[in-house]
Protein backbone atom coordinates (compact mmCIF):
# COMPACT_ATOMS: atom_id res chain seq x y z
CA UNK A 1 0.00 0.00 0.00
CA UNK A 2 1.31 3.43 -0.85
CA UNK A 3 0.90 6.18 1.39
CA UNK A 4 1.67 9.88 1.71
CA UNK A 5 5.45 10.81 1.09
CA UNK A 6 7.77 12.37 3.34
CA UNK A 7 10.63 13.12 1.00
CA UNK A 8 14.62 13.74 3.16
CA UNK A 9 17.33 14.90 0.62
CA UNK A 10 20.00 13.82 3.52
CA UNK A 11 20.24 11.91 6.51
CA UNK A 12 20.80 14.45 9.29
CA UNK A 13 21.83 12.70 11.94
CA UNK A 14 21.21 8.78 10.70
CA UNK A 15 17.53 8.76 12.19
CA UNK A 16 16.31 7.61 8.48
CA UNK A 17 18.94 4.39 8.27
CA UNK A 18 19.50 3.76 12.02
CA UNK A 19 17.98 1.15 14.01
CA UNK A 20 15.97 4.18 16.06
CA UNK A 21 12.55 3.02 16.82
CA UNK A 22 10.95 6.77 16.25
CA UNK A 23 12.44 10.27 14.64
CA UNK A 24 11.74 13.97 14.37
CA UNK A 25 11.32 16.59 11.75
CA UNK A 26 10.75 19.82 11.55
CA UNK A 27 8.69 21.07 8.56
CA UNK A 28 6.57 23.78 7.41
CA UNK A 29 3.18 23.07 9.60
CA UNK A 30 0.93 21.26 7.44
CA UNK A 31 -2.59 20.22 9.46
CA UNK A 32 -4.05 18.42 6.48
CA UNK A 33 -1.04 16.76 5.38
CA UNK A 34 0.68 16.11 8.57
CA UNK A 35 -2.39 14.28 10.66
CA UNK A 36 -1.52 12.07 13.98
CA UNK A 37 -1.97 8.50 13.77
CA UNK A 38 -1.56 8.37 9.47
CA UNK A 39 1.26 6.22 7.98
CA UNK A 40 3.52 7.89 5.65
CA UNK A 41 6.26 6.59 2.92
CA UNK A 42 9.53 7.91 3.71
CA UNK A 43 12.29 8.35 0.82
CA UNK A 44 15.46 9.34 0.87
CA UNK A 45 17.08 10.49 -1.89
CA UNK A 46 14.06 8.54 -4.13
CA UNK A 47 14.15 5.64 -2.56
CA UNK A 48 11.30 4.54 -0.69
CA UNK A 49 12.30 2.09 3.15
CA UNK A 50 10.56 -0.84 1.51
CA UNK A 51 9.76 -2.97 4.75
CA UNK A 52 9.04 0.15 7.14
CA UNK A 53 6.61 3.20 6.82
CA UNK A 54 6.32 5.40 9.68
CA UNK A 55 3.54 6.29 12.08
CA UNK A 56 2.90 9.75 12.79
CA UNK A 57 2.85 9.72 16.46
CA UNK A 58 3.52 13.72 17.77
CA UNK A 59 2.56 17.17 16.03
CA UNK A 60 3.10 20.20 17.57
CA UNK A 61 3.10 23.47 16.08
CA UNK A 62 6.49 26.03 16.88
CA UNK A 63 7.47 29.05 15.67
CA UNK A 64 11.64 29.29 15.20
CA UNK A 65 11.98 31.49 18.18
CA UNK A 66 10.51 28.42 20.43
CA UNK A 67 12.59 25.46 19.25
CA UNK A 68 14.54 24.20 22.16
CA UNK A 69 18.10 23.04 22.03
CA UNK A 70 16.71 19.08 22.58
CA UNK A 71 14.24 19.79 19.58
CA UNK A 72 16.92 20.56 17.27
CA UNK A 73 19.65 18.13 19.01
CA UNK A 74 17.01 14.99 17.96
CA UNK A 75 16.15 16.37 14.83
CA UNK A 76 19.13 17.32 13.13
CA UNK A 77 22.24 16.32 15.19
CA UNK A 78 23.23 19.56 15.66
CA UNK A 79 23.48 22.28 18.43
CA UNK A 80 20.54 25.09 17.92
CA UNK A 81 22.48 27.78 16.48
CA UNK A 82 23.66 25.14 13.69
CA UNK A 83 19.95 24.47 13.63
CA UNK A 84 18.74 27.83 12.95
CA UNK A 85 21.06 28.26 10.10
CA UNK A 86 20.13 25.33 8.32
CA UNK A 87 16.07 25.92 8.49
CA UNK A 88 17.07 29.35 7.34
CA UNK A 89 18.85 28.20 4.36
CA UNK A 90 16.17 25.70 3.78
CA UNK A 91 12.76 27.81 4.43
CA UNK A 92 13.91 30.81 3.60
CA UNK A 93 11.28 32.33 1.06
CA UNK A 94 8.91 30.56 3.18
CA UNK A 95 10.46 32.61 6.64
CA UNK A 96 10.74 35.60 4.31
CA UNK A 97 6.96 35.77 3.47
CA UNK A 98 6.15 35.28 7.30
CA UNK A 99 8.27 36.29 9.06
CA UNK A 100 8.58 35.98 12.73
CA UNK A 101 5.12 34.32 12.20
CA UNK A 102 6.11 31.89 10.22
CA UNK A 103 4.88 28.48 11.69
CA UNK A 104 6.28 24.86 11.56
CA UNK A 105 5.38 21.71 12.60
CA UNK A 106 7.96 19.16 14.94
CA UNK A 107 6.86 16.40 13.94
CA UNK A 108 7.52 12.87 15.86
CA UNK A 109 7.06 9.55 13.63
CA UNK A 110 8.17 5.61 14.61
CA UNK A 111 8.94 3.05 11.99
CA UNK A 112 6.16 0.57 11.92
CA UNK A 113 6.83 -2.11 9.76
CA UNK A 114 4.32 -2.51 6.41
CA UNK A 115 3.64 -6.45 7.71
CA UNK A 116 2.60 -5.53 11.11
CA UNK A 117 -0.15 -2.78 9.07
CA UNK A 118 -1.58 -5.52 6.86
CA UNK A 119 -2.16 -7.82 9.90
CA UNK A 120 -3.79 -5.15 12.23
CA UNK A 121 -5.76 -4.30 9.04
CA UNK A 122 -6.83 -7.82 8.51
CA UNK A 123 -7.43 -7.92 12.21
CA UNK A 124 -9.84 -5.10 12.06
CA UNK A 125 -12.17 -5.98 8.93
CA UNK A 126 -12.38 -9.39 11.20
CA UNK A 127 -13.73 -7.31 14.04
CA UNK A 128 -15.42 -5.36 11.89
CA UNK A 129 -17.49 -8.25 10.56
CA UNK A 130 -17.81 -10.10 13.62
CA UNK A 131 -19.78 -7.29 15.16
CA UNK A 132 -21.41 -7.05 12.19
CA UNK A 133 -22.78 -10.46 12.87
CA UNK A 134 -23.26 -10.17 16.18
CA UNK A 135 -25.92 -7.13 15.59
CA UNK A 136 -28.19 -8.89 12.97
CA UNK A 137 -28.53 -11.85 15.65
CA UNK A 138 -29.42 -9.72 18.17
Amino acid sequence: MNYPAVKYSADWNGKLTSTNSAFSDLRIWNENKYQVGHYYDVYLKDKVRKNDCAELVAAQPVMLKNITEAMAWLTTGYPLHSFLTIINKMYADYIRENGETALFGWYVFHWVSRDAIADNQKENVSNWMLNKELQEIE
